[in-house]
Order: structure tokens, then sequence, then C-alpha cells
């Protein structure tokens, strides 16, 4: 009654207006204490006010409040007053209580009826939720062709339900009573409903998620893009923090389909994501994305958007995309197992929850190492010495490189790469040493001027004249290079290199660099330029500088 509109029992007093106040639904005692006047019961319809007791027992209607309502709203207290203390009014109430605790009153069994209509469907909603926690936990799919019990294309929501109502006889008899009772009709069975549950367990977490956020402050945002099958573009937004107990966390917040893929764009949709979850942009301290322009862009990218928002927010690119890429590229040129295995264990590494930055360090320094350690001869003697062992053919032999003729969109550094560096020219070269090229290959200079060596040029390449040091200088190491020239072919006439053993092959540099050395030495004491450093002497031995084999 006190929460109904008293608009309706407006009254007349020759120049006032006078209307049903809630004070008279309030019965003041004689020791100062209120009191609910529970029996005085208002009718809207009749803008007038009731006896409840006296209308249903009173038979023979003695006031106007058992028979066509009061309204005297000038007089209402005192009436009231008098009506209450009436011996026809105590009497009417008496007689209802002893009834209501006799018989009940009707609330009572409403109430009953109620919460036994509440209890069932908690109970139908008990196994509805259980359900679709674990099929979504398990990234199951729910709906199937059709929505039918019995059906074997009901997908995994109803052949669920139908597996547990074989041990739940609560749950077969709500599918035998509103199974089949199709739409419009409730049974908490439908793919609508178990779509509303996802959402709003979706939301709790979120909001479970949010309020750890603002607990522990500080955080870093991680944020990436992705089509989806249905070829929408998702972006991903994923928050780590450090949780209470010292652990970090990572954790997935929300999908954004549709966000673009410029800078700006993405700059608002994270924005403006963080504000509707009432998150601070001023308590992040990190960023990670991949390595696109959008994102990692140094001026206007993603990055230093959000950076000219709180500049304390560290970008750090994402190490694990940053090795797929080396690793999807050394995959393309390598085939060695136990190099891709390491590139495959420190992926997974970078991929922990657990790393920090000083480790993501120490990682790529031990895989720069052991790259490195790879590409020298002696490991690859060994991965020849293998391949051998594991191949039929034990031996091959080296073709000529066949010259392929150019097109126009491609460069000529490919050709002269390989006699820079596949040659393994430029791994001989110490610091300071002069190199003499008689053509100036791109590739010769950038490879000696890194190696710390000095490069010398003919002046003719570039219309110069020598002068008489650079006259002598050439003719030096021209000397140099005839006795080495004559010293290979010697080698492949008189086959030497056939007659040493596997076992010597382990000594080859040595015997190379003996022969050089006994090379300079003939240049030395020989005035003959021409003078070979392998002769034939009468017996028909070969002889090296004096030296009979």
């Amino acid at each position: 009654n006190k929460n109904l509109n008293f608009l309706n029992s407006k009254r007349q007093y020759n120049d006032v207006n006078r209307y049903l106040t809630i004070s008279l639904f309030e019965r003041k005692l004689l020791n100062g204490e209120k009191c609910l006047r529970t029996w005085l019961v208002y009718s809207e319809k009749k803008g007038c006010v009731f006896c409840g007791p006296c209308l249903l027992f009173d038979r023979d209607n003695y006031s106007q409040f058992s028979k066509d309502g009061f309204n005297d709203w000038k007089n209402a207290e005192s009436r009231v007053s008098q009506h209450e203390n009436s011996t026809k009014h105590k009497s009417n109430l008496i007689t209802l209580k002893e009834r209501a605790n006799t018989l009940g009153t009707i609330n009572v069994s409403l109430t009953k009826q109620l919460d036994e209509h509440i209890n069932y469907w908690e109970n139908v909603l008990r196994r509805v939720v259980a359900t679709v926690k674990a099929l979504s936990s398990r990234g199951l799919p729910l709906r199937g062709h059709n929505e039918k019990f019995g059906s074997t294309q009901n997908g995994n929501y109803l052949m669920a339900m139908e597996l547990i109502s074989e041990f739940d006889p609560f749950l077969a008899e709500h599918i035998g009573k509103f199974g089949q009772c199709g739409s419009g009709h409730t049974n908490y069975l439908s793919s609508t409903i178990y779509e509303e549950i996802i959402q709003l367990m979706a939301d709790k977490i979120r909001q479970k998620i949010i309020d750890e956020i603002k607990t522990v402050k500080y955080y870093s945002i991680i944020v990436d893009s992705s089509p989806d099958i249905s070829h929408v573009d998702q972006l991903s937004f994923v928050i780590r923090y450090v949780q209470e107990n010292g652990v970090p966390i990572e954790r997935f917040l929300q999908f954004l389909p549709n966000t673009g893929h410029k800078a700006i764009e993405l700059f608002d949709s994270v924005t403006k994501l963080l504000n509707s979850y009432e998150i601070e942009i001023e308590n992040c301290r990190g960023q990670s994305y991949d390595n696109a322009r959008n994102m990692s862009g140094i001026y206007s990218g993603l990055q230093s958007r959000i950076k000219e928002l709180n500049p304390l927010i560290e970008y750090v690119p994402c190490s694990a995309h940053s090795l797929n890429l080396v690793g999807s590229c050394a995959a393309d040129s390598l085939l060695w197992g136990c190099l891709l295995d390491r590139l495959n264990k420190a992926s997974k590494q970078l991929q922990s929850v657990n790393i920090d930055v000083s480790v993501i360090v120490d990682i790529y320094d031990s895989l720069i190492e052991y790259t490195k350690s790879l590409r020298n001869t002696i490991i690859f003697n060994e991965y020849e010495n293998k391949a051998k062992l594991l191949s039929v053919v034990k031996e091959y032999k080296k073709s000529r490189n066949r010259v392929r003729k150019s097109f126009h969109d491609e460069s000529r550094n490919q050709e002269q790469d390989f006699i820079t560096n596949d040659s393994g020219f430029l791994e001989k070269l110490e610091y300071s040493d002069q190199v003499l090229a008689d053509k100036g290959l791109p590739s010769i200079k950038t490879g000696v001027k890194n190696q710390n060596s000095i490069l010398v040029m003919p002046p003719m390449l570039h219309n110069g004249r020598l002068t008489e040091e650079e006259v002598l200088n050439t003719y030096n190491v021209a000397s140099v290079r005839i006795h080495i020239e004559r010293l290979f072919a010697r080698f492949k006439t008189f086959n030497i290199l056939n007659k040493i053993t596997s076992d010597f092959l382990q000594y080859i540099d040595n015997i190379l660099l003996m022969c050089c050395i006994l090379e300079l030495e003939h240049l030395i004491s020989s005035t003959e330029v021409n003078s070979p450093l392998f002769k034939i002497n009468p017996s028909g031995l070969a002889q090296i500088h004096g030296l009979e084999m």
C-alpha cells in the first residue's frame, strides 16, 4: 500500500483538495512506538481504503471500511482510530488470525509453489552450466546440424545432456517432458541459452581478471591481429601482470573484430578498451607486438603513440616472433637437424610466461655463438664425413659451376659473393693484410674492408698511372701469384694429393703451409722468376727445390 499512487484518492472540501497520505498506514502507540496498520488496504480503482478483516468477515457491513470504502481524509485519523478500537473490528481480526494459524494463509501456499518452481529450474541450470563449462573449457563445438534429442547429429551439447540423463533421473525426466517442446517454450536446452551462459561466464571471468589487474596496479599489454576462419580480422588483447604471490601471468582479455591495420586505428582500439574497463594507462609499464611497421614503428607506430601517453611504457618486440622469422629463413637454407633443434628449443624458451629480458638476451647470445661455430671448416668436414657414412656414394666429384644468365630484375652480387664468401677467401685474411685485385667487384671491396685488410687495386682501373713503388709491389705480388699457380698446377700434374691417405687429411693444411714456405724461400734465393718449384730430375722423380719425392 505504501508504494501505490494516491492521486486517485482526491476529495474536494470547499476550495481545498485533500488526498490520502502515507501516514495513515502507521499507528502511534501510547509508549511512542510506531507500528504499521497491516489491516488497512487501499484501492486504487475507488480511491478509498478498506479494512481487510472486516471486508472478509463482516456480513452486516456495519461501517464504510467494510462496505463502500472510506475516503473522508479530513477526519481520517480519528475515524481510523475509532474503527480499529471497535469490538467488531477486533473480533474480525481475531477470526482472521485463527484461520491463518489453522488453515494457513494463501501467500504461504503461493510462496511454497514459487520456491518449488525456482528449485526445479535451478537444478536444470546446474546441469546445463556444468555441461557448457566442460565443453567450452576443452574448446569443443556445442552446436550440431540439428537440435533434436536422439539424433546422431545434434552436437556435443545435446549429446552430453543425453549421456548425463542416463545416470540422472531428474534430467531424464526433464528431457522427456521439455526436450521436444519446440521454440517458444522454456526448457534451457536450446542453443540460445548456452550461448547466453557462455557470455555470462566470460563476463564473470573478465571482471575477475580486471579486479586482479587493479589490485596489483602495474601491467603490460600484448596485442596482435590475425584473421579467423571466417576471414574476419581479430585483434587479440592480452594483459601480463605479476600476481600477489610474485608469479607473472598472462591473461587474455578480449577479441576486437575489424579494428583496421593502421597505427591510429589500433591505437584508438587499445585506448578505448582500457578506458571501457577503467584500467588506467598510467599504470602500464610495457608493451609487446610483432615487428610490423604499424606496430613497432618508432615515429608513428602503435608503440610510439602509446608511449606518448605514458613515457614509462617500454616497448619489447616479440622475441618468439623474431626468432620464428629467423628460424624460417634458416630452415630454407640449412638442412642440419641439430641447428633446427636448437632453434626450436630456444623458441619454446622464449614463449615461456616466466621469462624476463635478461634471460632472452642470454638465449640470443648462446644461439648466435652456436651458429657461428657451425661456419668453420672443421665443423663442415664433420657434417661431410657424417653424410658420407650415411650415403652409399662415398666420393663425389666437384663439377664446374654453371653460369646462369641473369635476368633484368636480378642482382649480380650472387656470383661475386661466391668469389669472396663461399670460397673461404675472406676467412684466411688477417689484420692489415694486403690484397691485390685485378677486378673491382663490390663484394670484394666490402669483404676486404670488413676484415680490416687493405685492398690494392691497379691504377688503370680508375684511369691512373703506376708509381715506381706501385710497380715494384705489383711485380712482387705477381711473382708470388705465378709461382703459387704453378705450384697448384704441379699438384694436379703429379697427382700428389691422390697419394695422400685419409689418415693424413688432418695434416693437409700443414703440408700446404710448408709448400708455401718453401716457395717463398725459393723466390728469395732464385733470381729467375720463371724458375719452377717442381722439377723432374734425370731419374724421373719429382723434385721440390732440391728435395726428391
